[in-house]
């Protein structure tokens, strides 16, 4: 099945690709010489397993969680600190994350804001320029993270890294 996703997503860079479910027997050749030999891959003879159900539904689950890892450069959604946090610290971590959020360059995008520009004037207002530099909140920035911290540890650290950044939010006043 993945296979055939990769061959769709390259087919889908250089054309126009439709998916759409048409009945049986409506008379569309593709569609009949489909159902045709469907039929005839049925009735062929299907090698014998010595695997269970269970087993099989195992080796299909660890092979997704595995592909999935790999696209993703390890992470595991199930051991993210975000589910340690309150409820109001993970809207605030996911909204940055996501990049849907209060800050203008959303905003902008969703036809509310004229302008993305940050109130300091020097960039847009995004998740990276509110937590990393942006003038407005730079004592607070110090308070919160004497040495500095990267984006990534901010917004995907451990618990602690992922409470600090929702408290920094909340010194800032800032509506996210």
């Amino acid at each position: 099945m993945e296979h055939l996703m990769q061959n769709i997503n390259t087919l889908a860079q250089t054309t126009a690709v439709v998916l759409q479910w048409i009945p049986a027997h409506t008379g569309i050749v593709g569609n009949e010489v489909a159902d045709r030999l469907a039929k005839e891959g049925s009735k062929t003879e299907q090698q014998p397993s010595n695997l269970t159900y269970s087993e099989a539904r195992t080796l299909i689950r660890n092979r997704q969680k595995s592909t999935f890892k790999k696209k993703n450069n390890g992470y595991n959604p199930h051991e993210d600190a975000l589910h340690q946090l309150t409820r109001h610290e993970q809207t605030i971590v996911f909204r940055l994350r996501t990049g849907h959020c209060g800050l203008n360059s959303h905003l902008k995008r969703i036809g509310i804001r004229q302008s993305a520009l940050c109130h300091c004037g020097e960039a847009d207002q995004t998740p990276d320029h509110f937590l990393q530099t942006c003038q407005l909140h730079c004592s607070e920035r110090k308070h919160v993270w004497p040495t500095g911290t990267s984006l990534h540890t901010k917004l995907w650290g451990s618990t602690q890294d992922l409470e600090m950044t929702a408290h920094f939010v909340n010194i800032t006043g800032q509506r996210i």
